[in-house]
């Protein structure tokens, strides 16, 4: 009886599934296709207690009442942990947007006052802490550059452009970036 409930349970879940998506389908022509394939997969929901019948497996019909079961576990057991992981990759993205941006703003900065600065490789570092107070402020500016005759008027462009303080602010040599790439 179990076996009866499940697929009745299964066919109301795909009808539902569908029905809902149809709301959202545009009306174009790729409305008629997308419905075509909506009936392909009741058909084969429906269809999945003749497998039964003739005594061989067919992959197609095993899977799909599984699938439904599966995700239902495993989106009750395990819907904390993926909004825990998907905040990490959030938090991960938007700093590694804002890294890319500042460090666009550095280079359009540096490049109005000295030359030879477009070539410049920037290293952001900021605090990536969402529970923190100080989420995004920046830590740390490393500049590696090939001309380090202007190294003291860099800083201080750069401490007055970021707000952040000189000691926090390094210019380096552009040599030294590569060894320090190849120790991460």
């Amino acid at each position: 009886m179990s076996f009866v409930t499940e697929w009745v349970r299964n066919v109301f879940l795909i009808v539902l599934a569908i029905s809902f998506l149809e709301l959202l389908l545009p009306s174009g022509s790729m409305r008629g296709y997308l419905k075509f394939i909506f009936s392909l997969l009741l058909l084969t929901v429906m269809l999945y207690p003749l497998q039964s019948l003739g005594g061989k497996e067919i992959l197609a019909f095993h899977s799909i009442p599984y699938s439904f079961s599966a995700a239902q576990s495993y989106e009750i057991n395990n819907d904390a942990s993926f909004e825990y992981d998907l905040s990490q990759v959030q938090t991960k993205q938007i700093s590694d947007v804002y890294k890319e941006k500042v460090s666009e703003s550095i280079k359009e900065e540096l490049e109005k006052q000295f030359s030879g600065i477009s070539e410049a490789v920037i290293e952001i570092y900021i605090n990536e802490n969402r529970n923190s107070k100080h989420f995004g402020e920046l830590n740390k500016v490393i500049l590696y550059t090939d001309d380090l005759t202007e190294q003291v008027k860099i800083q201080n462009t750069l401490s007055d452009f970021l707000n952040l303080s000189k000691r926090n602010i390094f210019i380096k040599e552009k040599e030294e970036e590569n060894e320090a790439t190849d120790e991460k």
